[in-house]
């Protein structure tokens, strides 16, 4: 991407000096008058339409270094319960269930208040708050493109439940006294790689999956009956883990919901 050019000018100390102090007294400076000069005498000499063309490769390579900007960040969202309100949070870069199994030990074993305040002043403390708009925009990334949001957490302080969103198996959900046990575990055994510290509390959480409102998975859900078509309708029965429900849809969209 092109950039500015440093001009390098020469002038005695003592002119120097005399020219700052009038400048001084109207408000402004040597540098300050030169690169308005210059940039009248650009607007004076050089054409027009050139200028135009200019303008626009400027504006050109401006956007694609954007979008390559863009393309490199990573993000993580964050929904923390508590209290029976939800906050909505984002974080510019990669943070995973590891990260979030060592805070939430932290947070456990020290027994703070809030857990939204000790969140924000933990390793997340760089997050922003967010809309809920945003946020499901973040949900539908990780499920879409899972190498550019990495991870979406669902932190309930209320119920003292954590969930996590994967792009192949879905929402997962554990209590947060099993996390903290995990990770303790994970960590019991010095110097291993990253990776492994994940398998080891992933191996630790194994089984031991909540069946929360709200963070079904495909693994909660299945067809009680054949899928028939009438008028056009596909029916069918799902069968999730704690309820029955009957749902009519047409191929491309559902129709209506029925719960009997």
């Amino acid at each position: 991407m092109s950039g500015d050019v440093q001009l390098e000018l020469w002038l005695h100390e003592y002119k120097m000096d005399a020219l700052s102090s009038v400048l001084k007294e109207q408000g402004t400076t040597v540098e300050k008058r030169m690169q308005e000069m210059l940039t009248d005498l650009y607007v004076e000499l050089v054409p027009y339409v050139v200028q135009q063309m200019i303008r626009a490769s400027m504006g050109a390579e401006y956007a694609a270094a954007q979008a390559e900007k863009e393309a490199a960040r990573k993000y993580t969202a964050f929904c923390a319960r508590e209290n029976g309100e939800r906050s909505f949070f984002q974080l510019d870069r990669t943070e995973d269930i590891l990260e979030v199994a060592k805070f939430l030990r932290r947070y456990l074993r020290e027994e703070q208040g809030s857990g939204i305040a000790a969140l924000q002043t933990s390793a997340f403390a760089r997050m922003e708050p967010v809309t809920a708009e945003r946020y499901d925009q973040l949900l539908a990334l990780r499920m879409e493109t899972p190498n550019k949001v990495t991870g979406v957490f669902d932190l309930d302080f209320d119920k003292q439940k954590v969930a996590t969103v994967d792009a192949v198996d879905g929402w997962k959900t554990w209590s947060m006294q099993d996390v903290s046990a995990a990770v303790y575990h994970a960590y019991r055994k010095n110097y291993l790689r990253p990776e492994q510290y994940m398998s080891r509390l992933l191996e630790r959480l194994e089984g031991r999956e909540l069946t929360s409102a709200g963070h079904l998975s495909a693994r909660d859900i299945s067809f009680a009956d054949e899928i028939t078509e009438i008028d056009s309708l596909l029916d069918f029965t799902l069968k999730p883990t704690s309820m029955w429900t009957r749902c009519s849809a047409r191929t491309s969209a559902p129709a209506r919901t029925m719960i009997p």
